[in-house]
């Protein structure tokens, strides 16, 4: 073999050794590449962009209060420090100085829903108590509101029980203000704020009545909106224009409904359906305007995953993740790709991770 043939080859192997240098040596099924798993499997979870790009996830099933940090240019989970209550099913809130708001949520090892809140701070990794929510509450939405105080709305008990209630949290003070009541009680709503300051609140479980509703935070008034024609919605995204797209279904109600609100007219556009009824899932809006609707559960935990073309208003299928899973999250990343952690897959709850490419 001559000595041209030999030097080939070497640079074959080692430029196939360096291609997609990732250090977890990710495998890659179209767009989705494995990541480093995390250091506790769970789901019920919350997951936070942090202001310098890394990810804060915290709490869980079967985790209690136990969080972690991924850095996306390493490719690595870090543990951070732990919450000062174990929680699932709260919510976690980005505020304007960069610490991040936990908001009540359910302890499993005491059997309470919590009225307890705490705040992190990324420069010490460490979290403080700050003040009570006047009521108790799990899977209730929170939403930053443009003056930077957070508006939390519905959730349940322990009874099951959803909730009319509302409360501000004020950053500047640590406290919470009692805020009007919504006219429709609601948990796993969504809640999303929309560009003329208001804030739309929409579906949830145990809505038996389809009004969405708008709340406005400078006159503490809530006033009610068109009707979706689906009463359930899990999942929401907000488009480049501002509207919001919904889709899904709620527990034990798969859907492939999906629709979108126009704030100007404050009406709800009909668009294309989902290729698959499900809940559970996740939708990301992503950096060329499309959004990504991942997993979730049709009778069977799914790995299928779809794309929303604003264009035609129409779903398409996109490339399958590499786990099937739901009540996972889904982040979008600084550099446009999309970080999905945990969840559960029907057997256990999950550590694994990947990482979308568009």
């Amino acid at each position: 073999m001559s000595k041209i043939v030999v030097l080939i080859m070497i640079v074959l192997l080692v430029s196939g050794c360096n291609s997609g240098s990732n250090p977890t040596g990710a495998e890659t099924k179209g767009g989705w590449a494995i990541t480093s798993p995390m250091n506790f499997a769970r789901s019920g979870h919350t997951a936070t962009l942090l202001e310098d790009g890394d990810v804060l996830v915290a709490g869980g099933d079967s985790t209690g209060r136990t969080c972690e940090v991924f850095n996306p240019q390493l490719r690595r989970w870090v543990v951070t420090g732990s919450m000062i209550s174990g929680r699932e099913f709260h919510t976690a809130t980005l505020l304007q100085n960069g610490d991040v708001l936990v908001a009540g949520g359910y302890d499993v090892k005491t059997n309470r829903t919590l009225d307890s809140c705490e705040v992190y701070d990324p420069r010490t990794g460490l979290w403080i108590f700050t003040g009570l929510m006047h009521v108790a509450r799990r899977n209730q939405s929170a939403t930053l509101l443009p003056n930077g105080d957070v508006l939390v709305t519905g959730g349940s008990d322990n009874g099951g029980g959803n909730k009319l209630s509302s409360e501000i949290y004020d950053p500047k003070t640590g406290q919470w203000t009692v805020a009007a009541s919504m006219q429709y009680s609601r948990s796993s709503q969504i809640a999303e704020l929309l560009p003329t300051g208001q804030v739309l609140v929409a579906g949830g479980y145990g809505v038996y009545e389809s009004p969405a509703e708008l709340y406005d935070y400078q006159s503490n008034r809530w006033q009610t909106t068109d009707s979706m024609a689906s009463k359930y919605s899990s999942a929401a995204a907000i488009l480049s224009d501002g509207e919001i797209l919904v889709s899904g279904g709620e527990w034990g109600s798969p859907s492939q409904s999906s629709a979108i609100y126009d704030y100007r007219q404050g009406k709800w556009k009909s668009v294309g359906s989902l290729l698959i009824g499900r809940y559970f899932h996740t939708a990301t809006t992503l950096s060329n305007g499309e959004v990504l609707v991942t997993g979730g559960f049709t009778g069977s935990y799914l790995s299928e995953c779809e794309v929303f073309n604003i264009q035609d208003s129409s779903w398409s299928t996109a490339p399958s993740l590499l786990t099937a899973r739901g009540m996972q999250t889904a982040t979008l990343l600084n550099d446009g790709t999309v970080l999905v952690a945990g969840g559960y897959n029907g057997i256990s709850n999950l550590k694994e991770c990947e990482i979308y490419s568009p």
